[in-house]
């Protein structure tokens, strides 16, 4: 929520990119995260 604001508010995107850059980073760092923490042996 804080990275969408970030960028909508300082005009750098607008909201729908903005909406897909940010879910795009949640999905690589939720993959990213579950192999390291949540998988881990």
């Amino acid at each position: 929520m804080v990275l969408m604001w970030f960028l909508v508010n300082f005009n750098i995107v607008n909201d729908v990119v903005a909406k897909v850059v940010v879910n795009v980073i949640v999905v690589i760092l939720n993959y990213i995260l579950s192999k390291l923490v949540v998988f881990k042996k």
